[in-house]
């Protein structure tokens, strides 16, 4: 039986998801969890297709799930808006969109969506980069000390936001701060022990101090809950390549491909018919071909 990675499967059920096919959805989330239960992307596309199914109340406590473990992941937050907003809890709505924006400002469909709904609720005004919206923004472009400032004018403006301490310590990674970037790792993990930003930098940290176990322990359950990669993806700079390496999964988790086929009439078929010409080809000398019933 033939297999493709996970990250193609799970490519194929957010395009799914986006087209609005839900049980072509439904059958490749399936394939998906049976293979990697506990995944950010696995619970953020099953929570994503519930919402799709109208079950509001058990998508919001999966994707709450992933937001625990990925606070910035913006595709969550804004699912969840939608679910917010489809239920008729609009400020929340506007206040969870935000959130999304933030934490991906190079995304104009959350910045524009946001802008709609303030205009459907009747609230004028401009939206500008907040100090949140900023230091994803400096974060991406690789300026750690700009970040690592605005991270921090966000926290003493708006409190505590988890998302924004993350960034901050990742950027102060980065930035060469690191004993106290593993200080802000060991706090955020003390209350989420499962946060994926904070679990890169403890377990950068323990393998600079040499700390073979605990860097052991650390990778393993950012396996378990990013084995696809994309925080990754997002927190390692792609000049650190050598890091990104070592904190990827050592073989890529496959999904069989006979739990990827719908029932035929459903959906497009997932190879292509041979031509007349290839299968006169390939027919064994000698044997005449069936001739078709009159």
């Amino acid at each position: 039986m033939s297999t493709i990675p996970l990250a193609e499967a799970v490519t194929r059920a957010e395009t799914a998801l986006e087209k609005g096919r839900l049980e072509d959805a439904r059958q490749l989330v399936e394939a998906v969890r049976r293979v990697a239960p506990e995944a950010v992307s696995t619970q953020r596309l099953w929570g994503g297709l519930l919402l799709r199914r109208g079950e509001f109340v058990a998508a919001e406590e999966i994707l709450g799930r992933v937001v625990q473990v990925n606070p910035e992941d913006a595709r969550a937050w804004a699912l969840l808006a939608e679910s917010r907003r489809t239920r008729g809890e609009r400020e929340e709505a506007r206040a969870l969109l935000q959130v999304a924006w933030e934490c991906a400002p190079w995304q104009r469909t959350y910045a524009q969506q946001l802008a709609e709904w303030f205009a459907e609720d009747g609230i004028e005004g401009q939206l500008f980069p907040s100090a949140a919206c900023l230091s994803a923004w400096y974060f991406v472009q690789g300026w750690w000390a700009r970040a690592s400032e605005e991270c921090r004018a966000a926290l003493e403006r708006l409190g505590e936001r988890w998302d924004v301490r993350q960034r901050l310590c990742l950027a102060l990674w980065w930035q060469g701060a690191r004993r106290e970037a593993a200080g802000e790792a060991e706090r955020i993990l003390s209350v989420h022990p499962e946060m994926i930003g904070a679990l890169v930098v403890a377990a950068l940290s323990a393998r600079e101090r040499g700390d073979e176990g605990e860097a052991r322990r650390h990778r393993e359950l950012l396996w378990e809950l990013d084995p696809v990669g994309e925080v990754i993806e997002r927190t390692v700079p792609m000049e650190r390549w050598e890091e990104r390496a070592w904190l990827a999964l050592p073989e890529p988790i496959v999904v069989e491909e006979h739990w990827l086929v719908a029932p035929l009439g459903e959906t497009e078929l997932l190879w292509e018919l041979p031509s007349e010409e290839e299968l006169e080809a390939a027919r064994p000398s000698g044997v005449a071909p069936l001739m078709e019933a009159a």
